[in-house]
This record gives structure tokens, C-alpha cells and sequence, in this order.
């Protein structure tokens, strides 16, 4: 059984009572949410969309991929619109790069690699307790369940969206501070409701630069080998 003592009752073990598209699209919102913000739930037009994909057969990891590479390229080029699944459609199929684990000396658990990380992080982070708990999830999951990709990518997912709940005042009005000047001549360009967005958005990226390999294409490329 996952704890989800540290995840403030977030849905990480999901009622068995869900079909297998309701599980999906929960673990596609929540990545969504983790790397946007905003809104806890999906607009009615994504909703639709993710729906569509997932009856025709493409699977959340693919959607999940794509939202990671929408969301490095917006970070690289920057945008005045909102992240979204339509967004997101460009990037599905296409090629992504995973961050280089050091194999040696781990377990036979697909998720040791990146438990290896996160137990060097845990040594110099104020945050030391969520991110053992985050280790001890990853690998406590079934390595022969068929959804264990799944599984972990909605671990890590409420795993930020916690990251981000729990900083502190002075801790968040300093990265929305480079955020905000990260956004250059983009800020004059946006209303004010675009202008809180976008830099939410910029800095739960930047919360996520510190755990490089605890992107998507890295728990898949760890589960395929």
C-alpha cells in the first residue's frame, strides 16, 4: 500500500472501482497540473481531447511525453497562452531524451536508478522527508505490474504538485521573482490573470530542474531495459 501521508490525500493509490480510462486520464491531469498549475482539473476542451486519445488507443505515457516536450520548448521559447493537450499534440510520437543514470550497483528494480538520485538529494534538501517517502514509493511499486509506468509517473506527479504547495512565503516570492524576470518583454504583453499564470508555470519548472531524472522519459527508458 502507498503512504500518501506527505501528499495531502492526493488519489495516488486510485479506487479499484476506475476503469482503466478514468485511471489514465487522472494520471494525465495530474501531470498536467504538476507542470502547469492552476486549475486542479482539466478545461472541458482538454478533457474532450484526452478522452478521444485514450479511446483511440494512445496511451497516457505517450500524452505525458508530449506534455514534457510542450513544456521544455514554451520554456525555451515562451508563450502568452496557457499549457494545454492542444498544445501538446504537436509533440505526440516524437523522439525524447531521458536523463543519463548511473546503473552500477543497483537492484533489479526498474525504479533504483532513480531512487539512487533522490537519496542523494534527500541528503542536502530541507525537504528530506518527502523525498525519502518519494524514493520508498518508487520502490515499493510491482515490478511486474503492467502499469508501473503509470504507477510511478503519478507518484512523482503529486510528488511536485506537493513540492510546490509547501513553500514557503518567502520561498515562492523568490522564485516567482526569476520567473517574472525570466518572462523578459513577454510580461507587458499579458493580462494579469496571463501574467500569474505564466509565472507559476515558469517556477514549478524551475522546481523540476532540480530532479532532472525524474522526468517521464526516464521512468520509461528505466522500465524498458
Amino acid at each position: 500500500m502507498i503512504d500518501n501521508e506527505f501528499y495531502r490525500g492526493a488519489a495516488i493509490n486510485l479506487p479499484p472501482e476506475l476503469t482503466k480510462l478514468q485511471q489514465d486520464s487522472e494520471c494525465v491531469r495530474a501531470h498536467l497540473v504538476s507542470i502547469r498549475g492552476g486549475a486542479m482539473f482539466l478545461s472541458p476542451a482538454d478533457a474532450e481531447r484526452l478522452h478521444g486519445w485514450l479511446t483511440d488507443g494512445v496511451t497516457p505515457q505517450e500524452i505525458i511525453l508530449a506534455i514534457e516536450r510542450a513544456a521544455e520548448k514554451r520554456a525555451q521559447q515562451l508563450s502568452k497562452l496557457p499549457l494545454t493537450l492542444a498544445q501538446a499534440k504537436r509533440h505526440l510520437g516524437k523522439p525524447t531524451q531521458s536523463f543519463a543514470l548511473d546503473t552500477k550497483n543497483i537492484t533489479a528494480h526498474p525504479m533504483s536508478g532513480i531512487a539512487q538520485m533522490l537519496q542523494k538529494k534527500a541528503q542536502s534538501d530541507k525537504d528530506r522527508k518527502t523525498i525519502d517517502t518519494l524514493r520508498t514509493q518508487l520502490l515499493a511499486l510491482n515490478k511486474h505490474e503492467k502499469d508501473l509506468v503509470r504507477q510511478a509517473m503519478l507518484l512523482v506527479s503529486h510528488f511536485f504538485i506537493h513540492r510546490w504547495a509547501q513553500l514557503s512565503l518567502p520561498e515562492r516570492t523568490a522564485l516567482e521573482e526569476q520567473a517574472a524576470h525570466a518572462l523578459g518583454d513577454l510580461r507587458a504583453l499579458l493580462t494579469p490573470k496571463q501574467l500569474h499564470n505564466a509565472i507559476e508555470e515558469r517556477t514549478r519548472a524551475m522546481l523540476r530542474e532540480d530532479f532532472p531524472y525524474l522526468s517521464a522519459a526516464t521512468i520509461l527508458a528505466q522500465v524498458k531495459e
